[in-house]
């Protein structure tokens, strides 16, 4: 895991995806994305978005097809029009909308149904995992979640909300938005890179949490995860 401090992590962030993107150009790319805390970074993307083409174009990469963006985790609603959806708070910034005029995808998570929405994610997943680079821009909760991978009572109960046998999975949690389709840890392990976007004094004690492996359960704390890949944090906050 390597920590990158700036005064402003979006830019930096920005600048490695997009280094990452012209690296991987002959291969299929799936890109994960969190929402909650890190829509503002999605707003700055698209600020910069005509600066990334002129890059890219001026080093050779004019085609962006292979690129599929998607979503990490989903707030599960029948009503596919519910502003609190991840997806459609990030539709909302028009970060989707410039990726699609240069040929990338866009997949959603949600469906009909709550159970055979994260069948389906499941099975994308299991169909793709070996012929792309994936690559997850995750944020952190304040109680050490992330994705939705929340903290559980014991260890038991934690692997039997997300298997190591299952790269998606459907969770009830204890949430004002209690239904949620996620990528499991043992997903989270296979990816090809791992982006890490925390700001704001209010993730100083989190952050410290992970940084100095204050706590050691994964269930208890399933932030702990960015510490077994080869994660990258990018925060303002210095310790």
């Amino acid at each position: 895991m390597r920590v990158k401090y700036s005064n402003n992590p979006e830019v930096d962030l920005f600048a490695t995806l997009c280094e990452k993107i012209i690296i991987y150009k002959s291969q299929k790319i799936i890109i994960f994305l969190s929402g909650g805390s890190l829509i503002k970074i999605y707003e700055y993307f698209v600020e910069k978005f005509d600066s990334f083409i002129s890059l890219a174009k001026s080093v050779g990469v004019t085609d962006f097809s292979n690129i599929t963006f998607t979503l990490a985790d989903e707030r599960f609603f029948t009503d596919k029009e519910n502003s609190n959806i991840n997806f459609n708070q990030i539709s909302a910034t028009g970060f989707f909308d410039k990726f699609k005029t240069v040929g990338a995808q866009v997949r959603e998570i949600n469906s009909i149904e709550f159970e055979k929405s994260a069948e389906k994610f499941n099975s994308f997943l299991e169909k793709n995992l070996d012929k792309s680079k994936c690559i997850l821009i995750a944020g952190i909760g304040n109680d050490g979640h992330t994705c939705s991978i929340f903290p559980q009572s014991d260890l038991a109960i934690f692997n039997s909300e997300y298997p190591e046998d299952k790269l998606a999975v459907a969770v009830e949690v204890d949430n004002q938005f209690s239904q949620r389709i996620s990528i499991t840890p043992f997903f989270i392990t296979k990816m090809s890179d791992v982006f890490v976007f925390a700001t704001g004094e209010e993730k100083k004690k989190v952050l410290a949490k992970l940084f100095y492996k204050e706590e050691t359960e994964k269930y208890l704390f399933p932030t702990l995860i960015f510490s077994e890949v080869n994660a990258e944090v990018y925060t303002n906050i210095v310790f």
